[in-house]
Order: structure tokens, then sequence, then C-alpha cells
């Protein structure tokens, strides 16, 4: 397999930054609000202002999360795995829904978590990666 990752969906991770994996959202130029994923115009009350990339913080507090009892990805074979989804509240603002890596014993509301990457397959180019959290060690 190579050694090259690329997104499982293109425009939502920075994999190119130096200091790792980022999230890709949006800041409303008016207002400061901060999105994910990204869009266009900002939808905080009567703003509407338009909006520009930015790469967003890489750690969070646990809003809420549970455990979900079917394989993720659409995965069927053997030996597949239930997996854990949550919602982050990012430092700078935009609460986001992932993939948590951890038991489900070490989770709980309000934790500090960190963003990092899930291995979805690998092929002849590399992996296919997306985004998940775990927790801040």
């Amino acid at each position: 397999m190579g050694g090259r990752r690329r997104a499982l969906e293109p425009g939502i991770l920075d994999l190119a930054d130096p200091a790792g994996p980022r999230l890709v959202g949006a800041r409303c130029r008016v207002c400061g609000e901060r999105y994910f994923p990204r869009r266009h115009r900002c939808a905080k009350g009567t703003c509407l202002g338009p909006c520009e990339e930015v790469r967003l913080a890489t750690t969070g507090t646990l809003y809420t999360w549970t455990y979900v009892p079917t394989p993720k990805y659409g995965r069927l074979a053997v030996g597949d795995e239930p997996f854990l989804v949550g919602q982050v509240d990012l430092d700078d603002g935009p609460r986001v829904q992932g993939i948590l890596v951890g038991p489900p014993e070490g989770m709980a509301i309000g934790m500090r978590m960190r963003l990092d990457l899930d291995v979805v397959r690998e092929d002849e180019k590399g992996a296919v990666v997306t985004y998940c959290f775990v927790p801040l060690a």
C-alpha cells in the first residue's frame, strides 16, 4: 500500500498543515461566527454576512455522545465493531459531530477531546481518511 493520505470527502480536511490535520470551516467576515462544514453566508440571526474559509481548532469539549451498535462506514464483515459518535464544541466555536475513538467507559460529557484521523480504507494510492475525536491525554 502507498503512504499517501487523502480525505474521504474532499474539502473538509486540510491534511497538508505541518501542525497536523485540521478541519476546514468558515468564519463570517461580519460577526465572526464560525461554522463546520463551510458555508458561503452567515446563518446567525439577521447577519447573513459573507463567510471565508478558515482552519478550525483541533481541540474542544465533548458536548454529548452515544454508542452506535452497527459497524461504521457500512462495513458488514465479521469482526467489524460498533462505534461511538459524539458532538464536540471546538475551542473556536462550532459544534462538530464525528466518530469518537476509545472505549465507552472512557467517555464523559465535558471531557477534553482532540482531532485525529480514522483510516476508512487503504488502496494502492494510500489511506483514505476521515476525521475523528480522541480524548485529550
